[in-house]
């Protein structure tokens, strides 16, 4: 029996090790991949501040490459593509960016002044109300609205408790018509919450990279040229098949384009 306790000590002593040294090679690797990025973040800020903006693109580039999607990267490396007059590739990472930090105004005035350059001004209705509710949406963030959700819910519960049990029919009535209130208020949230999440998540939109950009009625290469669209153009994306996007634009006109023609937001 002793030799049976003894063994046992020992198996945990050997399962409690290896957790160990999983826990410590698991935090070294976490401790070098945060040394190896802020330095080279910090080397990319350098090269831009001294003008060299091709090489600051490139470093900021494998930071977003390499896990580091933030952001401060993808609102750098779009800077770095406008001063290189890369119109795309700057829209492309402002977008990025503002994705990521919807409510930061420093991005949306870069943005702006990006797509001021743009060829095709046309507007997009479906687009500007979008991003009108985008940015109410962002207020509170997909965390935020979820807890809107739980305390409103908590909040409407206890007031329909209030009114079961209470027998003033002031207090009944105030109980009943605020609860319905939270409750609506609730639903509301919870609303706002899951298209938060389908637009950090799961929506589909994307930039021109090419300097013009022709828009076919059908995914075959010998089909009718609808117009030509240019650099810097963002538009949505309906559907894909095999090597061809389905893409709305302007008042929600849509057509097919070539899949390297464009990059996902």
């Amino acid at each position: 029996m002793l030799v049976y306790n003894n063994i046992v000590f020992r198996k945990r002593l050997c399962k409690a090790g290896a957790l160990l040294f999983i826990f410590f090679v698991t935090f070294s690797f976490a401790l070098q991949a945060a040394s190896t990025g802020i330095p080279k973040f910090d080397s990319a800020n350098a090269y831009y501040n001294k003008k060299n903006y091709k090489k600051a693109a490139a470093l900021y580039e494998e930071l977003a490459g390499s896990g580091e999607k933030s952001a401060a990267v993808y609102y750098n490396l779009g800077n770095a593509y406008y001063r290189m007059n890369n119109l795309g590739l700057s829209i492309l990472n402002y977008e990025r960016a503002l994705k990521l930090a919807p409510q930061d105004d420093d991005i949306r005035y870069n943005l702006d002044m990006a797509r001021k350059k743009t060829v095709d001004q046309f507007e997009d209705a479906g687009m500007a109300i979008g991003d009108a509710w985008q940015r109410f949406l962002a207020s509170a963030g997909e965390g935020g609205w979820s807890w809107i959700t739980v305390g409103a819910l908590a909040l409407a519960l206890l007031l329909f408790g209030l009114f079961t049990w209470n027998k003033k029919p002031f207090v009944k009535r105030v109980s009943f018509f605020s609860g319905i209130l939270l409750f609506a208020g609730c639903i509301f949230a919870f609303v706002c919450a899951r298209q938060q999440y389908q637009y950090t998540y799961k929506s589909r939109s994307g930039i021109l990279l090419a300097p013009s950009v022709n828009v076919f009625s059908s995914p075959l290469p010998k089909s009718e040229n609808i117009t030509t669209l240019h650099e810097g153009a963002k538009v949505r994306i309906r559907e894909h098949e095999g090597d061809w996007y389905r893409i709305v634009f302007g008042n929600d006109d849509d057509g097919w384009i070539k899949k390297e023609m464009l990059a996902e937001i």
